[in-house]
This record gives structure tokens, C-alpha cells and sequence, in this order.
């Protein structure tokens, strides 16, 4: 089974762009993978880091679950082979491939 992965921003124009990923997912048969990837925002204050509170992290995180889930189910109507995947945290290191 092949997979469509669609990353959106959650914004409107990035709406606009998954309704046309879910229908080149549809033409192709092919699942599709909407994902949006956050990670939780320090705030710097002169020489001071201020982190969100895990309570505030953790609604902000549910709050973006919401508006990707309901992305995905308008976007079911059209195909439902739709699902969603909310990423948090650092993106894992990569080594740059060596030229040959």
C-alpha cells in the first residue's frame, strides 16, 4: 500500500494544499498521511529562558490535535483513506550523504 504523506501548517492556504494531496491520494489509491510536526516554544528574555509549563504544553499540544483531526475528518469525506499524525519534539540528527 502506498502512502501520501501530507504536511500541513494548519493555516488555511496549507488547508487548500491537503485537499489537494488527499485527491492525488485518491487518484493514486493510495493512503493519506496528514502530519503536522510542533515543537514546544521557548521564550528568551534578555539572558533569561523562560519554558511553557507542562499544563500549557499539553493544551496547546491537544488544541493542534483538535484542528488536525478535524482536517482529516472533513477530508474523509472526499477519501477515506485520511489519517492524522501530530509530531512534537526534536527532529532526529542526520548525517549528510557522502558524495560518490
Amino acid at each position: 500500500m502506498r502512502t501520501l504523506i501530507i504536511a500541513t501548517d494548519l493555516g488555511q492556504a496549507s488547508r487548500n494544499a491537503v485537499t489537494q494531496g488527499v485527491a492525488l491520494a485518491r487518484d493514486l489509491n493510495a493512503e493519506a498521511l496528514l502530519v503536522h510536526a510542533w515543537q514546544p516554544t521557548q521564550i528568551t528574555v534578555m539572558d533569561a529562558t523562560i519554558m511553557l509549563s507542562a499544563e500549557r504544553v499539553a493544551e496547546h499540544a491537544n488544541d493542534l490535535r483538535r484542528q488536525l483531526d478535524s482536517i482529516a475528518d472533513q477530508q474523509r469525506a472526499r477519501w477515506p483513506k485520511v489519517s492524522a499524525r501530530l509530531l512534537d519534539g526534536d527532529p532526529p540528527p542526520t548525517q549528510p550523504s557522502r558524495a560518490l
